[in-house]
């Protein structure tokens, strides 16, 4: 027999009597009742159980119905709630005030039995009529943010993140076909016809450049935007090489004749790189994309063909790879590993709250080598293991010495995808924290989006036990994966970390300033805490000010800069901040 599910009332009056008078009427009805006697404690019970009707007493000391009805309307989870005001008012004022505000109905105390109960009814037959149309809105609305995520607002053209997406599913779902091409197109010298004309003129390239791509590519070509200067294009089911030479020479005419703007005359210089993607190969789709990016980086150096295939020897050698890991074997013997430090300040800039730990490596015959080169061979190889432990030891050990030199900050540790899934990561934070002395909520371990989303049910389980040990999380690089709010309340995170790409342009472009507004907002939902990275120019902060966003680490405030800088760099930053009143300058800090 199917269970039947009781309507849940809330019922917030801080009138005891009335109170439990409105309970006893509509339990009596079989509704099950929850009271609240104040509007604060009212407002968060609808939050967390989600009523189907609410009844609210307008006056009532503290938070009076308006500010609860007003909390609840700006909550995406409470605001289509059916709420009725119910008050000992009988003015013509408080009743327009409250249907003004969108209201569902105002009853006066004391009412009837039978006119509370109609009431009530009535709400919930609308409420059941709106629920089903409101299923189309949410439907329209998720197409929406999809469009917003998935495509260029400016071409219209599905971007690189959907590309990614699109052939993963199509991979799982083994609907993949046997082979396609992949072009990497890029202009040249956009960002100089930018600086030369303007972003409006770019704007008007862009679209102008689509509409003559799309002129000479056939059904069987998928285009897509690229990065800022580039665009992607899947031709599926070809290995035609000639055919393929034939097709880059002939966008290649059609993009290099002349465009015109304001009466100035101007051609775009194009470049183009090709690879192949087999089926049985394996490969990565980021894999063929880069190979395809290689080959536009070589054809761009040869300005007669502007086009190229992809060959292996584009890549480094082998045996310059071979070399590098050697070097890296013998990194950590060598005491070759260093760490810098990046603050993070709350988004006033009147406090410095963290400092993320940076790795660094210098050979005495290679060199300054970048992380970007070093950090994915130690992934593949398995040293990043011993190398993320010496990290998590190092951090806490530096951290300590300035806590005990009256430092008060919080050290954030970025974690590896070998380290979660393979070591023995909470009982080596333990340890470590056990042995240096840290307070474990003073330990922030950073796990990017793309990391977490690819093994969730996994990862899920491995940040929970670290959670246990009493360190704070942060997802990193937020908007770079394809995370979802449902997805994000599984994990217990702390903080928020917005990918830079959001950041650069943020004051200038519409697009990113409202999908970090999105971010943000569903942040503090999540009651997550939030920190834009990258953040280099004042005109940046400023606009994450009016976004709420907490904190911020990048250059506008500080590279990143060896331990010993630290001390000195707060130190001045106290005098500078007293001086300035919220304003950084590169010039008095860095």
């Amino acid at each position: 027999m199917k269970k039947i599910v009781k309507k849940k009332i809330l019922i917030i009056d801080d009138d005891d009597a009335a109170r439990k008078w409105i309970g006893a009427v509509l339990m009596k009805e079989g509704y099950d009742c929850h009271l609240a006697g104040d509007g604060n404690i009212g407002a968060s019970i609808a939050e967390i159980f989600n009523p189907d009707v609410i009844l609210c007493d307008i006056e009532m000391p503290g938070t009076d119905g308006y500010a609860v009805f007003k909390r609840l309307s700006e909550n995406s989870k409470t605001a289509l709630i059916p709420f009725i005001f119910v008050t000992g008012r009988n003015l013509r004022e408080d009743i327009r005030k409250g249907m003004s505000l969108g209201a569902d109905d105002y009853l006066i105390k004391p009412m009837a039995a039978a006119e509370l109960v109609d009431s009530v009814r009535a709400r919930l037959i609308k409420k059941q009529l709106q629920d089903r149309q409101g299923q189309k809105k949410i439907q329209r609305a998720r197409d929406a943010v999809t469009r917003e995520i998935s495509y260029c607002r400016l071409t219209h053209l599905p971007n690189r993140q959907l590309l990614l997406k699109q052939f993963l599913e199509m991979n799982e779902s083994s609907f993949l076909v046997d082979s396609f091409a992949v072009l990497s197109l890029g202009m040249d010298n956009l960002r100089d016809i930018t600086e030369a004309f303007g972003s409006r003129c770019e704007e008007i390239v862009l679209r102008a450049v689509v509409r003559r791509l799309n002129r000479h590519l056939d059904s069987g070509a998928m285009l897509y935007r690229g990065k800022h200067d580039s665009f992607d294009v899947l031709i599926r089911n070809t290995k035609d090489k000639n055919k393929l030479e034939a097709l880059m020479k002939e966008i290649i005419h059609a993009l290099s004749a002349s465009f015109s703007y304001k009466n100035q005359m101007f051609r775009i210089k194009v470049s183009i790189g090709c690879t192949f993607y087999e089926q049985q190969s394996g490969a990565q789709v980021e894999t063929i994309l880069n190979r395809a990016e290689t080959a536009r980086h070589y054809a761009r150096k040869e300005a007669e063909k502007g086009y190229r295939f992809y060959i292996p020897e584009m890549q480094k050698s082998v045996v310059d790879r071979m070399t590098l890991e050697n070097h890296l074997y013998k990194a950590l013997k060598n005491n070759e590993l260093s760490l810098c430090y990046q603050p993070q300040l709350d988004i006033q800039g009147r406090q410095i709250h963290a400092v993320e730990a940076l790795l660094r490596w210098h050979n005495s015959k290679l060199g300054m080598i970048a992380p970007l080169q070093f950090i994915p061979l130690a992934e593949v190889n398995g040293l990043i293991l011993p190398i993320g432990k010496w990290v998590l030891e190092e951090s806490c050990r530096q951290l300590k010495e300035w806590q005990q030199a009256g430092l008060d900050l919080r050290m954030a540790v970025n974690i590896s995808r070998r380290q979660l899934e393979e070591g023995d990561l909470a009982e080596n934070v333990e340890e470590i924290l056990g042995q240096s002395g840290v307070r474990p909520s003073c330990l922030e371990l950073e796990i990017t989006e793309s990391l977490w989303m690819k093994n969730l049910s996994r990862i899920q389980e491995q940040i929970k036990v670290l959670k246990n040990t009493g360190v704070m999380i942060a997802i990193d690089d937020f908007g770079t994966g394809y995370s979802s709010l449902a997805s994000l309340k599984k994990i217990p995170f702390d903080t928020l970390k917005i990918d830079r790409s959001f950041i650069t342009d943020i004051e200038t472009h519409a697009s990113n300033t409202e999908i970090v507004g999105a971010i943000i907002k569903m942040s503090k939902t999540l009651k997550l805490k939030t920190v834009a990275e990258g953040v280099e120019t004042q005109e940046q902060l400023d606009c994450l000010k009016t976004l709420n966003c907490d904190e911020f680490q990048g250059y506008l405030f500080s590279r990143p800069v060896p331990a010993p800088e630290i001390p000195p760099l707060l130190e001045k930053f106290k005098r500078a901040g007293s001086r300035s009143a919220g304003t950084l300058h590169h010039n008095a800090i860095l």
